[in-house]
């Protein structure tokens, strides 16, 4: 910083002190002596003047002082002597060369200072004077942090180097004055290259400026003080390069300035690309791409680029997505950053026809057409969410070689184009709304030729690791006659693993993952000429799992998402345990009797336990009962609401019959609220599960008979205080019946699905399971058989099945891992809320009553 100040000049003055002569006297008295004349001459870095007869100057400043003109009265001065004669009382501050002509003072202390000078002529005679010096308070000083960088403060040099469109930053927030006054900042650019329209944006302490063109730019600050005494600073950068720019390809507009808005759609490819404006991608090293910030119910992941300078990614909602590239520039070493910004529309669909016959393919449609024959494109089919115009281009993207072929209306809706050679024609449709985006389409025509099919046995597979998971292609087929090849690929593994495919060209697929994880692979099959692409995915599970065993036999058993426990009721003790197996918890709540059911409230705060004719609350983020009442007789279920309303099925005449009913009680009073019954026929034991988010009960009665399955009913009850909903669909279910994560279906125990919304039949899984848990946010449904019923005693299983995507697609089951050097059994399953799964096994034998059994939960 340079400081400017104004230099006084405190006023020249002349003490002559003259030496009194005696009476008159004899000729032989000696001759009267003259005294010397002092003269002072003072100068000082001051901040204001206006005295002749002292000298100001500011803490910090300095006194020159020169006593140089002073006279002899005879003969020649031979000392000089500078004193300090008074000061303020904090000061120290001594006089520099106080015995010479010249001499300098630096006051340490705000106030009046009296200097003296005394002189000594060779003939002994003595004169001395004094100078009067007023110290006021230091000058403003800016203090002012400068920053440069994209996206940051880069520590404040004298000249500083920067690029083209780079944010230089100015901060003085820590400019003060020294006597504590108010200061007026004002920012001004001195210099700047010709023909730059850059201008610096002030937000009161901060400014900031944007260099447009390579050159010298120089920003001067000022600091003003009440009074009007001022400082400048100047800062000089050199812009010598060009700043990197964002190019994006695809569905996305290119843009080079900083934090640019770019537009795309949902579903569309966004292609980010980085590079510096002279053209050389690898100017920039080690580049990061971030997601800033993204929508929030973007389930995107962490970006990562496939090639350094350059990611991809999918929006899959709508809203802005601010991706941010750091990379270290080669010119300058500095790491610099980039932000643009995505708003992402729910843009244009594409959708393709045309009038031949639509074959598979794996990147978009595909039409098969003769040669010779005109084939009609129609993008009519496609949509813009938003309602608008859409505007089209159709375009041949390649074809065999010496085709001629061409589109004879690459602007409308619809187009034809006659294929005049025997092969492959890719083709492209791009749609654009009238906002600007847009969804692009290609696809590929095959003319004298069909691909083949490429079929995999499984799509998804379940193993456990350092066991082979085996898939097979065999099935894929070609209208061709000629022989398939298989080509295996594996696309994606988890981090850490090294596994590979042993034999990458057999039809069949032999993999051994070697980490626990989700693999994806992929087999091209080709009969020559042309090839198609299936995908499998290869589930890898640990064999050995987290184990927590449990000292006690577990009655009834539910999972509490909110507290992330396992909720298990006892017996001998009578007792709820809260387990967490992953941090290795157990509590306890005792429990006044035994339970038959056990509810927990969907926000997960409160459990109730049916007794044999008693109802008992618990709290359970308290760990204590709350009440127990009357339970207006036996029942047989019990499910709760948040509001605490108790709902309890059961046989209303106290005999078994196809005439059950339920009970609604108010949990804070235990009265009774409404009574009704239900058509469950040939029930022995009636079971029943809560929707809280269709405020529906779904009740089905189990059934054992010898002879298999009963037809029974699945009913929803609306259980609105005062109000009910008595709806019959004569589909065969039984009991237990569990939810799916989103409530949409419910799933009885001989694995029927059927719709929540109106109980239409949706499928049935094809087994009959004692446990079953789904997760919509894995896309998954775990399940544990339940053993025939054959009069044997009934066993539990030492596997689970295992459904994917939404249409419930059987993969490979998963074995139960070995506990404790004994095979483990399961008892019951569910999903945590990360979507791992948390079983209660046990182990010693299979059956559910036998000698020394012990029970553990597994966290997989």
């Amino acid at each position: 910083m340079r400081t400017l100040s104004r230099l006084v000049w405190a006023t020249s003055f002349v003490l002559a002190l003259a030496a009194c002569s005696g009476g008159g006297g004899s000729a032989e008295e000696p001759a009267a002596r003259a005294e010397p004349t002092v003269s002072i001459r003072a100068t000082a870095l001051a901040v204001s003047t206006d005295s002749t007869v002292s000298v100001q100057t500011v803490l910090g400043g300095t006194v020159s002082l020169d006593g140089s003109g002073s006279r002899p009265g005879s003969g020649t001065l031979s000392t000089y002597a500078w004193t300090v004669v008074t000061r303020p009382a904090s000061s120290t501050a001594q006089i520099s060369n106080a015995s010479s002509a010249t001499a300098s003072f630096a006051p340490d202390a705000a106030g009046s200072y009296v200097l003296n000078l005394r002189v000594t002529d060779s003939n002994g005679g003595t004169a001395n004077t004094s100078v009067a010096a007023t110290v006021g308070g230091a000058p403003a000083v800016p203090n002012v942090v400068t920053a440069v960088s994209f996206n940051g403060p880069i520590n404040s040099l004298p000249t500083q180097g920067t690029l083209v469109g780079a944010a230089v930053t100015l901060d003085a927030t820590s400019s003060a004055d020294p006597a504590g006054g108010a200061l007026t900042l004002t920012w001004t650019v001195l210099s700047k290259p010709t023909g730059s329209t850059a201008a610096l944006t002030v937000n009161g302490t901060r400014a900031s400026l944007t260099p447009d063109l390579v050159g010298s730019y120089q920003v001067r600050v000022r600091a003003t003080t009440s009074a009007g005494n001022y400082a400048d600073a100047v800062h000089t950068y050199s812009v010598t390069d060009a700043a990197p720019r964002v190019l994006v390809s695809g569905t996305v507009t290119a843009s080079a300035s900083n934090g640019s808005a770019l537009a795309a759609a949902v579903g569309n490819v966004v292609s980010l690309q980085g590079y510096d404006i002279s053209g050389f991608t690898f100017n920039l090293s080690n580049p990061v791409w971030t997601f800033v910030t993204k929508p929030y119910a973007s389930n995107l992941g962490p970006l990562t680029g496939s090639y350094p300078f350059q990611v991809n990614f999918v929006p899959d909602v709508a809203g802005a997505y601010v991706v941010q590239l750091s990379a270290k520039e080669g010119l300058t070493g500095r790491t610099s950053f980039y932000t643009v910004t995505v708003n992402v529309a729910q843009g244009p669909r594409v959708v393709v026809a045309a009038s031949a016959s639509p074959a598979a393919a794996v990147n978009g449609p595909s039409f098969v057409a003769a040669s010779g024959q005109p084939v009609t494109l129609r993008g009519g089919a496609s949509t813009d969410p938003a309602g608008g115009t859409l505007s089209f281009q159709w375009r041949v993207v390649s074809a065999p070689t010496g085709s001629a072929a061409a589109l004879t209306s690459a602007g409308s809706v619809n187009t034809d184009i006659t294929p005049d050679r025997v092969g492959r024609y890719e083709l492209e449709l791009a749609v654009t709304a009238s906002g600007g985006l847009s969804d692009t389409q290609t696809f590929t025509l095959l003319v004298g030729t069909t691909l083949p099919t490429a079929r995999v046995d499984s799509g998804t597979v379940s193993v456990l690791t350092g066991r082979s998971a085996s898939v097979s292609a065999a099935g894929s087929t070609t209208q061709s006659g000629n022989t398939l090849s298989y080509s295996w690929a594996l696309d994606s593994r988890p981090a850490g693993s090294t596994a590979t495919i042993s034999n990458s060209t057999a039809a069949a697929l032999a993999f051994t993952p070697d980490v626990a994880g989700t693999y994806y692979a992929t087999v091209t099959v080709s009969d020559g000429p042309l090839t198609a692409i299936a995908p499998v995915s290869i589930v890898a599970l640990s064999p050995s799992a987290g184990v927590f065993p449990l000292n006690y036999a577990p009655v009834l058993s539910r999972y509490n998402k909110l507290l992330g426990k396992v909720v298990i009721a006892t017996s001998n003790p009578n007792a709820l345990h809260l387990v967490d197996p992953v941090a290795g918890t157990d509590e306890t709540i005792v429990l006044p009797a035994a339970a038959k059911a056990l509810s927990i409230t969907p926000d997960g705060r409160y459990a109730g336990v049916l007794h044999e004719n008693t109802v008992t609350l618990v709290d359970l983020g308290a760990r204590t009962v709350l009440r127990s009442f009357f339970s207006q007789g036996p029942k047989s279920d019990i499910a709760l609401n948040n509001a605490l309303v108790v709902y309890l099925l059961g046989n209303v005449t106290g005999s078994f019959s196809s005439n059950l009913g339920y009970t609604v009680l108010d949990g804070a009073t235990g009265n009774v609220a409404q009574t009704a019954s239900l058509n469950l026929y040939s029930g022995y034991v009636a079971r029943m599960v809560y929707s809280e988010l269709t405020s529906k009960l779904f009740a089905a009665a189990e059934n054992y008979s010898s002879n298999g399955l009963s037809a029974t009913v699945v009913d929803p009850v609306n259980f609105q205080l005062g109000a009910t909903s008595n709806i019959s669909y004569n589909y065969s279910a039984t009991a237990p019946l569990w939810l799916s994560g989103s409530q949409d279906y419910v799933f009885t125990s001989e694995g029927a699905i059927y719709k929540t919304s109106d109980l239409s039949f949706v499928g049935n899984l094809g087994a009959r399971f004692n446990a079953f848990s789904h997760s919509a946010s894995a896309a998954e449904a775990v399940a544990l058989v339940a053993s025939p019923n054959n009069g044997n005693l009934p066993s539990y299983p030492a596997a689970y099945k295992r459904y994917t995507t939404a249409l419930f697609f059987a993969t490979a089951d998963v074995p139960l891992p070995m506990v404790d050097g004994g095979q483990s059994y399961g008892i019951n399953i569910f999903h945590r809320a990360d979507d791992r799964k948390i079983v209660l096994v046990q182990t010693g034998d299979d059956k559910v009553v036998a000698l020394g059994l012990k029970y553990y939960l597994l966290v997989r």
